[in-house]
């Protein structure tokens, strides 16, 4: 405070807005304010005291007082740059996307060459409009402006949000050229360095740029933040827990320290420095939102209460440009909370999320939406769904989530959305659109072919939809060469990563698969929390379930949940481990506060628990639960007997497949899939629908075989219950209406005498394909005990009551009953040796009806959503 402003003369101003200006940067916008404040009314006019006033006030969060202050300046200096451009920037802040750009265009129109404006108008095409969009608009600026900084820093960020990494790293390597200390491409050279998965050479970067700014708080916490990246979170503890004595009021080193307490299970720990963060900035988004995730993954569910009905109460109180802030902390994680305190917070926020729509990121407004129709509130957020529709800025992704979430694989609903939400995305947008709706309608040839060809500039996500569009087409091998191609360009992505492996994996690649695994799989490679995931779940693809664990096994993590449950439980039991495999059913149960009864669990990871809970009980009935079937099944494929080719072998052939489609002509997409099989055995192909069936089984089983099929609750279950009848009576081979032929079936028509079946990686046998002799022991078994089930309406799942939960027991149960010295004819092989000549399970578009037996549970209605579209 300054206690004889009055004093001060006009020209001792500049000497105080220097001092405000070095507090503001040192100690934070409030002390600036402090000395800058009480000089206004005796110096008005002064336009260095009105700029600082405006940045100190845009810092603390009082957008509006920042916006007056500039306008103050532009009555007086129409032409101001700085005034200009903050005006600008205070807009972009508040959410006022519209009035920004107007802006922009104002300042340009009153400086048509100033370069700082049109950097700033490239950033906010880039952040609203796409970065290709602005990429175009900068390009064109380098030939004019090739040593502007700011203008090759800009073109470095929309080149790394496009996915083209080298590119970013050649601008900022220019910059550097120029500047070898400018602490932003210092940085940057690290992170991207990370990005193209040159791991020792970010942390070279990070270690230069030290060595150049060996104080700059902002470079040693970006070290902090690779090694928790690419090492482990203790790691990087280690670095930055010392460096809070040296900045003890740095708000980035506290935060990334909350980040790594948090991986490591320290919620509390954590949380300290989160209150340390809030303390000052008492509307800091990100330690707030923090600070929620902290009390949700500890299952604190009270003590979460209390911040929910605090930022209640903060939301009413607050001015509008805080009201963002405080709405992403209360509305981002609102899909992990418990329904009690998530129906409190939509009630509570619901016109926050209206008043800030057009500010706030597109899916937390989706997801809060979302949430709010499962508990009756949709009604709630109409303005927010209004304000979703009305913006300029939505990204292909943005839409393509909402469709899948409304259509319920439904394609005519979808293609109306289409039309009627496309013109909603600018023209960067539309090929990632376009291709991903392609794909969602039954039309990945169309789309594949109507692709923009410029293979140079593809995002990674352009990539994936083009690797899923291949393989709806039939075309996974493609798929995973396509993907490895994409793999040098983007070493680091995780999600192309994965994605190679498992669609090496699937198409029976398995040798190339393990060895580009391995290449990563090594102790001298540094891999975070999600490499350490993704190399789990890629090697539970290959159904490696112990080295799947060991990787599992050492994430950090405290409390009862864990992540990645289903692959976890899966493992467990196919090593045998079924104490933990119950232990960690009932850990899940108990953070989740879940139904104690079992059978209600509605997902197939939960059906599994539920069977595994079953187990403990009927441990040595193979006949009754899956675990200790897939026991059974295990301990015979590890002896030598499960390895003796039976002697039979080519005696006999499986010549004729038998396919099932319940009603109706089958889609486009699916009758090209079936012709493959059809092409293949010509006049040995077969294909039912229901009154096909019933007549089938009324001729050769009795109509109680045929009532049995009519009671069936899916077509799913129709088609699993008839594929073991027809079986049991004919013989020779079912394949499922999605699983493509794509090379020689001579592995499945080879072994005409013995019973085929792959393994899926969770250890339970598919029934997508199997070939049998007629009258096979376990197909036999498993016909009666489906019929039975049926007849008694038996309240089990399709899994578990006539699909691969069904076929695992009657397999384990054929193996129990062998008598010694007989032949069990039955050969049981990994499912990615099917994959050398099938590809299975392709995703199709009728997967995600609600009528799809794995549909996931109840869906939800849209009608909200769906009245405003309709207009």
């Amino acid at each position: 405070m300054i206690e004889n402003e009055t004093r001060i003369k006009p020209r001792e101003v500049s000497s105080y807005v220097e001092k405000a200006a070095l507090l503001r940067q040192q100690k934070g916008p409030e002390e600036s304010l402090k000395v800058l404040i009480p000089l206004l009314p005796r110096h008005p006019d002064q336009i260095p005291l009105r700029y600082e006033l405006s940045i100190a006030s845009r810092e603390a969060g009082n957008l509006q007082a920042s916006l007056e202050h500039l306008d103050a300046i532009l009555v007086k200096q129409p032409r101001h740059k700085w005034a200009l451009l903050g005006r600008v920037k205070t807009l972009m802040q508040a959410g006022r996307q519209v009035e920004a750009f107007a802006a922009i265009d104002n300042a340009l129109n009153i400086l048509p060459e100033n370069i700082d404006l049109l950097v700033r108008k490239g950033a906010m095409l880039r952040q609203f409009r796409g970065a290709r969009e602005a990429l175009d608009f900068l390009l064109p600026l380098l030939s004019h402006f090739p040593d502007n900084i700011s203008l090759r820093r800009e073109v470095s960020v929309a080149f790394q949000e496009t996915g083209n990494l080298q590119a970013s790293l050649e601008h900022i390597d220019a910059i550097l050229a120029r500047q070898p200390q400018h602490k932003w491409a210092l940085l940057g050279r690290a992170k991207t360095l990370m990005q193209v998965g040159r791991q020792v050479e970010a942390i070279e970067a990070i270690d230069n740029a030290l060595n150049i700014l060996p104080e700059n708080a902002n470079l040693l916490v970006r070290k902090g933040a690779l090694l928790r990246q690419l090492r482990d979170a203790g790691e990087a503890l280690e670095f930055l827990t010392p460096l809070v004595s040296r900045y003890p009021d740095m708000i980035p080193l506290h935060h990334e320290i909350s980040v790594a307490l948090r991986e490591t299970g320290d919620f509390q720990a954590s949380q300290k420095h989160l209150d340390a963060i809030l303390a000052k900035q008492p509307d800091h988004k990100w330690a707030l939102l923090g600070k929620v995730r902290n009390l949700i993954q500890d299952g604190r569910e009270d003590e979460l209460m209390l911040v929910a009905e605090d930022l209640a109460s903060r939301i009413r109180n607050s001015l509008p440009d805080q009201a963002g802030n405080i709405t992403e902390a209360a509305l981002g994680p609102i899909k992990e909370m418990p329904d009690k305190i998530a129906e409190y917070l939509l009630k509570e926020f619901s016109s926050a999320s209206e008043r800030c729509a057009r500010a706030l990121p597109v899916m937390l407004l989706w997801n809060a939406y979302e949430k709010a129709e499962t508990l009756g509130l949709g009604y709630l957020y109409r303005g927010a769904i209004e304000g979703i529709l009305s913006r300029n800025d939505l990204r292909a992704f943005n839409l393509v989530h909402i469709i899948k979430s409304v259509t319920k694989g439904g394609i005519r609903e979808a293609e109306r959305l289409v039309q009627r939400l496309s013109g909603l995305l600018g023209d960067s947008e539309r090929p990632l659109f376009d291709m991903e709706m392609g794909g969602m309608t039954g039309k990945a040839k169309d789309a594949l072919h109507g692709r923009p060809r410029d293979p140079h500039d593809r995002s990674v996500a352009e990539v994936l939809s083009i690797s899923r569009l291949l393989q709806q087409s039939g075309r996974l091998h493609v798929a995973a060469r396509y993907l490895g191609m994409a793999r040098r360009k983007h070493p680091s992505d995780l999600t192309l990563f994965r994605e190679h492996i498992v669609s090496l994996t699937k198409s029976g690649q398995m040798d190339i698969a393990r060895r580009e695994l391995e290449k990563v799989d090594q102790p001298s490679f540094s891999r975070s929390r999600a490499w350490t995931i993704a190399m789990a779940v890629c090697w539970y693809e290959m159904g490696c379930p112990a080295r799947t664990m060991e990787l599992l096994e050492t994430l950090q993590e405290s409390g009862k949940l864990k992540s990645h449950f289903e692959m976890r439980l899966r493992s467990l039991i196919r090593l045998g481990r079924l104490d933990a495999a119950v232990d960690l059913v009932k850990d899940n149960q108990s953070a989740q506060s879940a139904n104690s009864n079992p059978h209600f669990f509605s997902t197939l990871a939960g059906l599994v628990a539920a069977d595994c809970l079953l187990s403990r009980k009927h441990e040595k009935n193979v006949s009754l639960t899956t675990p200790p079937a897939i026991l059974t099944i295990e301990r015979w494929l590890s002896s030598t007997s499960s390895r003796v080719i039976p002697a039979d072998s080519g005696s006999v052939r499986h010549e004729g497949v038998m396919q099932y489609w319940n009603k109706g002509t089958p889609p486009a997409y699916l009758r090209e899939i079936m012709q493959t099989w059809q092409k293949a055995f010509c006049q040995h192909y077969q294909l039912f629908d229901q009154k096909a069936a019933l007549k089938f089984l009324t001729r050769h089983l009795g109509k109680d075989w045929a009532d049995a099929l009519r009671n069936a609750a899916s077509p799913a279950e129709e088609s699993d219950y008839f594929r073991l009848c027809y079986l049991m009576i004919q013989g020779g081979i079912y394949a499922d209406c999605d699983d493509w032929l794509v090379g020689d079936p001579y592995p499945l028509t080879r072994l005409g005498s013995n019973l085929v079946v792959y393994q899926e990686p969770g250890g339970v046998m598919g029934n997508n394909v199997i070939a049998a002799p007629p009258g096979h022991p376990a197909i036999v078994w498993a016909a009666v005990a489906a019929k039975k089930s049926l007849e008694e309406r038996h309240n089990d799942s399709t899994w578990s009551k006539t699909g691969p939960g069904l076929l695992t027991r009657a397999v384990a149960q054929h193996i129990r009953r062998r008598r010694p010295g007989t032949n069990l004819n039955l050969v049981v092989e990994p499912r990615w040796k099917l994959g050398t000549f099938v590809q299975f399970h392709t995703p199709l578009p009728y997967k995600r009806s609600k009528s799809y037996w794995n549909s996931g549970g109840a869906r939800r209605n849209f009608p909200v959503f769906m009245e405003l579209v309709g207009r």
